[in-house]
């Protein structure tokens, strides 16, 4: 089997999104993940655990969080959308709005609607 279908079975056997942040709800059996620890899964099917130091080998993951329990970090995610947030005001300050044909929208659409918008089959 190839690493990405590996990680692939990995991802939907453990309920993780590849990349995702997670936080550990119950310790996994052999002690390897402890409450509150945060975790991801790499591309390669690692879990990534930056409490421990490193990180868990993708043939090691499964007997490593055997009894974990784990849930969706919702701090990492709002941090993360906070940042896409900002990401995009700036875009949208540099480059400003744009209509699909390429024409500013910074100003009355009427007078680029009036006849020649490619964006709508016109032109």
């Amino acid at each position: 089997m190839d690493k990405a279908t590996q990680a692939a079975r990995l991802s939907e056997q453990l309920g993780m999104r590849v990349g995702a942040r997670y936080r550990v709800t119950r310790g996994s059996a052999g002690g390897e993940f402890e409450i509150g620890d945060s975790v991801w899964m790499e591309p390669d099917g690692c879990i990534m655990c930056p409490a421990a130091g490193g990180w868990m080998p993708v043939e090691d993951v499964i007997e490593a969080t055997e009894g974990w329990a784990i849930e969706p970090d919702s701090n990492w995610a709002a941090a993360q959308s906070e940042d896409l947030k900002r990401k995009l005001a700036g875009l949208s300050q540099t480059y400003g709005e744009a209509h699909p044909c390429g024409a500013p929208v910074d100003g009355p659409m009427n007078a680029h609607h009036a006849g020649a918008c490619a964006c709508y089959g016109y032109g």
